[in-house]
């Protein structure tokens, strides 16, 4: 089953062209996207948020949409 994911995942990867990207100098630190991300594609760094591992983006959207700042957003 795992198998399968990975090959559905990697799919998916080739078909959606929307990538994580944030703006740093509206990021607030509070740390919603890390929370809610399945993929674990950010990483917490001193009072901002790090893009850490964009490869591993489904765009799920859930950083985007918990984002108070508007900071996190597909693109």
């Amino acid at each position: 089953m795992i198998e399968s994911m990975r090959k559905e995942l990697a799919y998916f990867r080739t078909v959606i062209a929307e990538r994580p990207h944030y703006d740093e100098a509206v990021c607030n630190g509070c740390r919603l996207c890390y929370e809610v991300c399945p993929v674990l594609c950010w990483a917490p760094a001193e009072r901002k948020m790090v893009l850490a591992h964009p490869e591993r983006c489904v765009a799920c959207a859930a950083c985007v949409l918990q984002c108070p700042t508007g900071a996190a957003r597909l693109a």
